[in-house]
């Protein structure tokens, strides 16, 4: 069995449990049906792209197999649990600062995941364009930066108020952002540099 295989069915019920939260939160806020209805069609898409892969015979050789459903998988939990906060808010088991809070740390954990996965699927768009010591190095880097970012990013939003923390936790996800565009630039100007000598 292959791991796109073993991946369809975890894929499918975390679909469905997007599909399943849509349409309660959509019974519950028809104000903002069109919302609703995207999510449900991004689920279907995502059950049927995994029906699909599930048939390929072979994977292409620029996707390493699993990913595609890996990452289908991982979205649609984000989305479930993004979902879950709005519906819990809507019916009255949270309230809306509670809401913000738990998306807010979804959104940490996706730089956590981020981070993890960096190193371990970034590969240089030209094999020998340039130094691999450097451009693992790179990827490292970054990693971490996003990895520590995510952390920051969602203690903020656990312990911070409210009020502040969407402005303080942004800091964390932009800082992730500069720090990747300054390894590559630090893998660029390697490259630049040992081609004029």
């Amino acid at each position: 069995m292959s791991i796109q295989t073993k991946f369809t069915y975890p894929v499918k019920l975390a679909a469905l449990t997007v599909l399943g939260l849509a349409a309660a939160n959509w019974y519950y806020a028809p104000d903002k049906a069109g919302l609703w209805a995207s999510l449900m069609v991004a689920a279907l898409a995502a059950i049927g792209a995994t029906i699909l892969l599930s048939r390929r015979r072979k994977t292409p050789p620029d996707v390493g197999e699993g990913k595609i459903p890996a990452a289908l998988f991982g979205a649609s939990l984000i989305l479930a649990g993004s979902l879950a906060a709005g519906l819990a808010n809507e019916v009255g088991l949270i309230n809306a600062d509670a809401e913000e809070r738990a998306s807010g740390i979804i959104m940490g954990m996706v730089l956590i995941v981020t981070g993890n996965f960096l190193p371990k699927v970034v590969r240089p768009l030209n094999k020998g364009a340039c130094d691999q010591a450097r451009a693992k190095a790179a990827e490292r880097f970054t990693g971490w930066a996003f990895v520590i970012a995510g952390i920051f990013y969602a203690l903020v939003w656990m312990f911070a108020p409210v009020d502040h923390a969407n402005s303080i936790s942004s800091l964390a996800a932009v800082s992730a952002f500069i720090s990747a565009f300054a390894a590559w630039v630090w893998l660029v100007r390697g490259k630049l540099i040992r081609n004029q000598y």
